[in-house]
């Protein structure tokens, strides 16, 4: 009686052991699982992060390149402006010559020196 007495609580205390261990093992596996969580909500958090950066690197390239744009267009519209200016003013000075008090009008066969030099320019003659 004593040895199966003895028997029995080896038999509980194996059953304790066991189911201590089971109990660890589990409480390990959690821990695991939730360091794996962990881990991979900190990738998650770092890839919305450098999305966030590029997204935030392409819009400010993208206003970059919008300002170069609009600076670009005010520049050729300006050099635009100022070219017009000189051609009427070429134009004006050439109508002035043409026109001026006893000098002969232009023939496509016979023009004038502001005539000829309005042509060299690429200006329609009068």
């Amino acid at each position: 009686a004593e040895a199966a007495a003895r028997a029995a609580a080896e038999a509980a205390e194996a059953a304790r052991a066991a189911v201590s261990r089971v109990a660890a093992e589990e409480e390990e596996r959690k821990a695991a699982a939730a360091k794996g969580s962990e881990h991979r909500a900190a990738e998650r958090r770092a890839a919305v992060a450098a999305a966030r950066t590029a997204t935030q690197e392409a819009e400010a390239e993208a206003a970059r390149k919008a300002a170069e744009a609009v600076e670009a267009s005010a520049a050729a519209r300006k050099a635009a402006a100022v070219a017009e200016a000189k051609t009427g003013e070429a134009r004006a000075a050439k109508a002035e010559l043409c026109v001026a008090p006893g000098a002969a009008p232009c023939t496509p066969q016979r023009r004038c020196l502001a005539c000829r030099l309005a042509r060299d320019i690429g200006m329609p003659p009068t």
